[in-house]
């Protein structure tokens, strides 16, 4: 059985370029793009319900879902927060639980510090 030498030469190149295209597409989303995002990143932001506000410790514990589970998140709410329900300033004791939060924190010092509350309008509950 002969085989043509051009067959094969086409076929060794398109191999040849098959791989330099795949190893090229996994290089482009390593680490360099996942610094490009970490550089440009600013506060972070979550939604979560309330669960417990202690005005005295002036921190906020709230609740959200990660996949099937729940988990507990505190923040430190320092004077310079800014709270707001339907667009009017609010104060930290006039959050309560089992609402709907929009909290943008930063990370400081092991511990995440709440910038902005937003409580959320409730949703209306359909077909009850």
């Amino acid at each position: 059985m002969t085989r043509c030498p051009r067959i094969r030469a086409l076929i060794w190149t398109l191999a040849s370029i098959s791989l330099v295209l795949v190893a090229g597409a996994s290089c482009a989303s390593g680490p360099a793009s996942r610094y490009a995002r970490e550089a440009g990143a600013g506060p972070d932001s979550l939604t979560a319900t309330c669960h417990a506000v202690d005005t005295k410790a002036h921190t906020l514990h709230v609740i959200t879902a990660v996949g099937l589970a729940l988990r507990e998140v505190r923040f430190k709410v320092d004077q310079g927060c800014q709270i707001t329900r339907v667009g009017e300033s609010a104060k930290l004791q006039d959050l309560k639980p089992g609402e709907v939060l929009r909290i943008r924190y930063r990370k400081a010092a092991e511990r995440n510090v709440a910038e902005t509350i937003e409580v959320l309008p409730a949703q209306e509950k359909e077909g009850l």
